[in-house]
């Protein structure tokens, strides 16, 4: 919390969105690369909330072979894929086709719903990259806050549906940004209540926990990116998740945003912070079917942030 003059105290969530504003300019500057993209938004349910925006180069030498697959934040209970479009612009101007995935947010709907729309989203968007000549064979999951636990769940969880869509999809890597994955150390009473109207009950919440899914057995390469000053979904969340990956032998990387909050850590899609290279760098070892063998070898490391 900053200080102000007169000794009071500016509220953390104040700080949290207030920090975002100075990176706003970045935003115009990713829209103008939709002009050089295919874009289609796709129903893949009867709820409004089920839908899913994919982006892909309009010029085909363009592409990247692997196919980013992004769940968007909100604290599961607000957001959507056409809000946040501007992500997809962002990997798809990588040249990644990219499907952002929606889902029915709680309170009205909670887990493993949203675990269940996350699978059929990607489905929806894999067909339709494959009616326009791109298998998407190799697919790299990726989220934010709310999304980035619910794409861990795809790449680690041990429920029934996401065993399945680890056997029906070839996921090579984690990406997860200000993720709540680790729910013991989700202390500020704001996450802990979105968590809880998510979940609904203790059975729920130990489920949808992901640090509580490893078992030591997980195989797919993760790096994981929070913001040193994040006080809604605290940076344990991300170091303790990937202690608890590596000590099973696999390949996990944590990058601690210096000076960034929750919220101002969505500059990172817009070019705003030196680690959006050491993000884009470590995604390209994935556009290669040995990629999961060069990630054992890299580190993420930065003058302004840290790996662990």
């Amino acid at each position: 919390m900053n200080d102000a003059g007169n000794g009071w105290k500016t509220p953390w969530f104040l700080d949290d969105y207030l920090s975002g504003i100075p990176t706003l300019p970045g935003l115009f500057q990713l829209e103008r690369q939709r002009f050089k993209l295919f874009e289609k938004t796709i129903h893949y349910g009867w709820h409004p909330q089920q839908l899913a925006v994919v982006c892909w180069p309009c010029d085909a030498a363009d592409r990247r072979d692997s196919v980013v697959y992004f769940l968007h934040g909100g604290g599961w209970r607000s957001g959507s894929p056409v809000l946040m479009r501007f992500i997809a612009y962002f990997f798809a101007g990588l040249g990644y086709p990219t499907i952002m995935g929606g889902y029915r947010l709680a309170p009205h709907m909670q887990y493993p719903v949203q675990v269940a729309d996350s699978i059929a989203a990607l489905g929806a968007g894999l067909r339709l990259l494959d009616a326009n000549d791109m298998s998407g064979q190799r697919i790299i999951l990726s989220g934010q806050s709310a999304g980035a636990q619910l794409a861990a769940l795809l790449a680690y969880g041990k429920v029934r549906i996401a065993q399945q869509a680890r056997q029906d999809f070839n996921f090579q890597a984690y990406l997860g940004i200000s993720g709540p994955l680790n729910f013991a150390h989700c202390n500020n009473p704001a996450i802990h209540g979105m968590i809880d109207q998510f979940t609904g009950n203790e059975q729920a919440f130990d489920e949808a926990d992901p640090y509580q899914n490893l078992d030591g057995s997980e195989r797919i390469p993760a790096l994981l990116i929070h913001g040193e000053l994040d006080q809604l979904v605290h940076p344990a969340n991300s170091i303790t998740f990937a202690e608890r990956l590596r000590q099973g032998g696999c390949p996990a990387q944590v990058l601690i945003v210096p000076g960034r909050h929750h919220a101002n850590l969505v500059g990172l899609f817009w070019h705003a912070f030196p680690e959006t290279q050491q993000m884009v760098d470590w995604l390209a070892q994935y556009d290669a079917p040995d990629g999961a063998a060069i990630a054992d070898g890299m580190t993420a490391k930065s003058d302004s942030g840290s790996a662990a």
